[in-house]
């Protein structure tokens, strides 16, 4: 009987130690492709904008205002369409309004060329979207436009995004969703951005009634406080999808690049305050695997965010839903 015992223990004991391995293997490989080179990568093809939003810091940007240096944004699409096996997304915009830059439809064309098979996607405020831009983003190539939209009636809308008229880009939303009917384009899929905040939260369920099946895609989600710059906004007691803080697994998948090529820590770092290198001296390879970046993941990996500043006060982690199994 306890030989019996003792043999089943020990097959069970075999068991978890093959299969620990095996979870283990499986983990060293994933991390591994990870860590090649950044799955997304974001460009910011412009930082002006034309719109206040109380959800966004603009005002509070120390950089320099301007567009992207044509060379500079050629060579970061180069050097991902040499490692197009790893780069699944490329946004060519960040901290700014995209359709401010004339050059971003041929930017857009660029990267679909160098890099088809990669998700080009961009986030427009809809202001600018007007017939004839609305006509180049359909013959550029884009695979997504998400139109950020943060409000169904105009008071509301209006209130949250300031400088912009709803109406305007209301007939701005329905004008490009019918040019790409009569065009019989399949893409770019259209996704409406919706951050919901105590603003708007009244009427999030009219804007998912009024919006879905009309687009491809509606989109509400979390605000999200740039890394302590704007306060006040989140709403008071929300649900949200992680009750445990675990590492960003952005530092992992996503690389963004400034208009002067500096690379920043992360989206929320938009005065780029951490900076991790600049494109225009490096590689994005050579940035991605550099000790720096390592060293914000390993303080990641061990719960150490408090030792970041940005990272202590930031509150992207209670939505981020990629896997995070490695861990």
């Amino acid at each position: 009987m306890i030989s019996t015992i003792r043999s089943k223990v020990k097959e069970s004991l075999r068991l978890i130690l093959r299969i620990g391995f095996l979870r283990a293997c499986l983990r060293a490989v994933y991390i591994r492709e990870s860590l090649a080179f950044p799955s997304m990568v974001q460009i910011e093809t412009t930082n002006i904008c034309n719109a206040r939003c109380s959800i966004c810091p603009h005002e509070k940007l120390s950089r320099e205002i301007g567009h992207i240096d044509t060379n500079l944004y050629r060579k970061i699409i180069d050097e991902c369409a040499g490692n197009r096996m790893h780069v699944k997304t490329i946004l060519p915009n960040h901290f700014g309004e995209p359709l401010l830059n004339p050059l971003l439809f041929e930017y857009i064309r660029y990267a679909k060329q160098k890099v088809p098979n990669s998700e080009i996607c961009i986030f427009t405020n809809g202001s600018l979207l007007n017939e004839d831009n609305s006509l180049k983003i359909l013959e550029s190539g884009l695979d997504v436009i998400n139109i950020s939209f943060d409000g169904f009636s105009k008071e509301t809308y209006e209130r949250i995004r300031r400088n912009l008229n709803f109406d305007q880009v209301n007939s701005n939303i329905v004008g490009f969703l019918n040019l790409k009917n009569r065009m019989k384009k399949r893409k770019p899929r259209i996704e409406l951005a919706y951050v919901e905040i105590e603003d708007n939260k009244a009427e999030t369920e009219d804007f998912i009634k009024k919006w879905r099946g009309v687009v491809d895609k509606v989109h509400v989600g979390l605000f999200c406080n740039w890394g302590g710059a704007v306060v006040g906004k989140e709403i008071i007691g929300s649900q949200h999808l992680n009750l445990k803080r675990k590492p960003c697994t952005r530092l992992w998948s996503h690389l963004l690049i400034f208009r002067n090529g500096d690379v920043p820590l992360c989206c929320q770092d938009f005065n780029g305050e951490y900076l991790l290198g600049n494109a225009l001296r490096s590689s994005v390879g050579g940035i991605w695997h550099g000790e720096e970046l390592n060293r914000y993941r390993q303080l990641h990996m061990k719960g150490q965010f408090e030792q970041i500043p940005i990272c202590k006060v930031c509150n992207f982690w209670k939505q981020q839903g990629e896997p995070i199994w490695w861990w």
